[in-house]
């Protein structure tokens, strides 16, 4: 149950595509919402501090 199939599936082809677009980071993070929440609890726990969220911006 931890590894759920359809998501992976599903989150193949948008990797290529949030990469792909310059698009702004906004945008970017909310694609990369439902990896996060298909994800381990730990990584969706550490993505959820603000902290986090202002670096994983930054690194955009």
């Amino acid at each position: 149950m931890s590894l759920p199939s359809p998501p992976c599936s599903v989150s193949a082809p948008k990797l290529p595509s949030r990469v792909s677009l310059p698009e702004p980071p906004m945008i970017r993070f909310a694609i990369a919402l439902p990896v996060r929440l298909a994800s381990p609890v730990p990584v969706k726990t550490i993505f959820s501090t603000e902290p986090a969220i202002r670096l994983a911006l930054s690194l955009y």
